[in-house]
C-alpha cells in the first residue's frame, strides 16, 4: 500500500511540475508581442498612428466580444494594444520631460461608425503621459460596452475595430 501511495503521489508531483512551466513559459511568451511596433515623434511636431486590432499579432484569432458575452476560449472581453513609445528631438534634454497627450479618433467598427459608441478605448493616465529621452511602453486596452439588445450584440461580436491614435507633445 505505502508504494502504491509514493507512486500516486509522484505521479501528481510531476503532472504540477509539468502544468508549472507550461503556464509560466506561456505568461512569458505572451510579453514579447509589443515589440514589432515602435513610434518615434519628433519633439516639434505631431504624429498619428492607426491601429487595425486585427492585424496586431497579439490578437490573433482573438474574437472581441462585449462585457458579459464570452462563451468560447478565443472569445475576450478586452484586448490590449501595447507598443513602444520614444521622443526626439533638439529640444529633449536628459532629464527633462515633456507632456505627451494622446487621443483615440477615427473609431470605427467593422468599417462603420454606426456602433462605435459602444468601443471604450482606454489610454494609459486618460491620454495625458509624462515623456523623457527613455522608451516608454504604453498598454491602450480596448473593451466592447454591453449592448442594449442581443441584436445588436451578435452584429458587432468578433468585427474588426480601427481607429487611429493622435500623439501631440505639449510643453
Amino acid at each position: 500500500m505505502n508504494k502504491r501511495l509514493s507512486i500516486t503521489l509522484l505521479i501528481v508531483l510531476v503532472i504540477a511540475i509539468i502544468y508549472t512551466v507550461s503556464v509560466s513559459f506561456s505568461y512569458w511568451a505572451a510579453l514579447d508581442h509589443y515589440a514589432n511596433v515602435y513610434i518615434s515623434i519628433d519633439t516639434l511636431h505631431e504624429a498619428e498612428l492607426s491601429v487595425n486590432l486585427k492585424e496586431d499579432e497579439s490578437n490573433f484569432n482573438k474574437k472581441l466580444v462585449p462585457q458579459g458575452f464570452v462563451k468560447n476560449s478565443d472569445e475576450v472581453d478586452e484586448i490590449h494594444f501595447i507598443f513602444e513609445l520614444d521622443l526626439t528631438g533638439d529640444e529633449l534634454l536628459p532629464g527633462v520631460e515633456l507632456g505627451l497627450t494622446i487621443t483615440a479618433i477615427n473609431v470605427l467598427l467593422d468599417g462603420t461608425d454606426q456602433y462605435n459608441y459602444l468601443v471604450v478605448i482606454e489610454l494609459p493616465n486618460n491620454g495625458n503621459l509624462l515623456i523623457s529621452n527613455e522608451v516608454l511602453v504604453v498598454v491602450v486596452k480596448v473593451r466592447l460596452l454591453e449592448p442594449a439588445t442581443s441584436e445588436i450584440a451578435t452584429a458587432i461580436m468578433g468585427k474588426n475595430i480601427t481607429f487611429d491614435l493622435h500623439f501631440r507633445v505639449v510643453s
